[in-house]
């Protein structure tokens, strides 16, 4: 089978990472309401002007944020097609900086309106900053706990070289 050129990988990646996006952001405020319809005029306010719409799209961002990390640990080379799926496509499809910025934007000049969409601004970058960190973490301890357990340097485990293509399935790198 051919593979796929890396935009058709983007592509493809991204739509199923918006899908999952929009469910989640229906989803979640669902939950504080269950016959509420998405896209009601009167959305659940959690507190303050913070709607649970709102805390869906932080939920999805910093999720977005762990698992890109992760992703970039487990698998350092930028140019790898499953970087260019799951990365820019699904995970870039999944996160939304618009959305962000639509939920940041006070609908009116009130002062207090402007301190929580700036502190929900902020929450959301702090979070995502520590998601991705502990994702990239965590992805680096997988691939270095791989390579040893596989031997090769981690680089090679990630793209699945390095083991000896001559070992059976449950020895591999072993001989």
């Amino acid at each position: 089978m051919k593979r796929l050129p890396p935009v058709a990988l983007v592509f493809l990646g991204g739509a199923l990472g918006a899908v999952f996006r929009w469910a989640l952001t229906v989803w979640i405020p669902a939950l504080g309401d269950p016959t509420r319809v998405p896209g009601a005029a009167a959305p659940l306010n959690v507190a303050g002007g913070i709607s649970l719409g709102d805390i869906a799209l932080l939920v999805v961002n910093v999720l977005g944020a762990l698992l890109l990390g992760l992703l970039v640990g487990m698998i350092p080379d930028s140019a790898h097609p499953r970087r260019a799926f799951w990365g820019t496509g699904l995970l870039g499809g999944f996160t939304s900086f618009s959305s962000l910025a639509a939920a940041i934007d006070a609908p009116t000049d009130s002062t207090t309106a402007v301190l929580i969409g700036g502190a929900y601004g902020l929450v959301t970058l702090v979070l995502g900053l520590l998601a991705a960190a502990m994702g990239l973490r965590l992805g680096r301890d997988l691939n270095e706990l791989a390579r040893l357990r596989h031997g090769g340097s981690a680089a090679q485990v990630a793209s699945g070289a390095g083991a000896d293509p001559e070992a059976a399935p449950g020895d591999r790198g072993t001989r």
